[in-house]
């Protein structure tokens, strides 16, 4: 499995001129080889078929960042599929105007995996938050519209 610029998928055939490469949505895309030779190739399976799996979460502010550090772990170590080695990881990875950022990080043993991972993931950590009532956030908006003099407008009614 490799990546060239924005083609990615399974090198099928090495011509001498190109390499014939399956995308994951079934194109045989024909690459030339001085491409292959000139841009940042990256081979995802030269080692190993292991893949680490990311999975982004917010939270609202008013959440415990300990309970949701937990809870993102129980989801991981639960999937059956994410490896025990290299361990699952949860970090907190910042704070935005409307949210906590966290990211889970796992390891698919197959690179076929990953997204079928990601996916069960996701499912599981949104039914474990609702769960434990914690929220995820969406942005809002107040809108305050004023008169030409720059007096609030009377009547405007206020949604969130």
């Amino acid at each position: 499995m490799v990546q060239v610029g924005d083609v990615q998928g399974e090198v099928r055939q090495i011509g001498n001129r190109a390499c014939t490469i399956r995308t994951g949505s079934g194109a045989d895309v024909m690459v030339p080889n001085a491409t292959l030779t000139s841009e940042r190739l990256t081979n995802w399976t030269l080692s190993d078929r292991m893949r680490r799996v990311e999975l982004p979460v917010d939270v609202d502010y008013a959440t415990d960042s300990e309970r949701v550090l937990q809870i993102l772990h129980d989801v991981a170590t639960a999937q059956p599929r994410v490896l025990t080695e290299p361990a699952p990881l949860v970090v907190c990875t910042g704070l935005s105007d409307c949210a906590l950022h966290f990211e889970m990080r796992v390891w698919a043993a197959r690179f076929e995996e990953a997204e079928s991972i990601r996916s069960q993931l996701a499912v599981a950590v949104q039914r474990a938050l609702a769960a434990a009532k914690i929220e995820i956030p969406f942005h809002r908006y107040d809108i305050h519209l004023r008169d030409g003099e720059g007096k609030p407008r009377e009547g405007v009614k206020r949604c969130a």
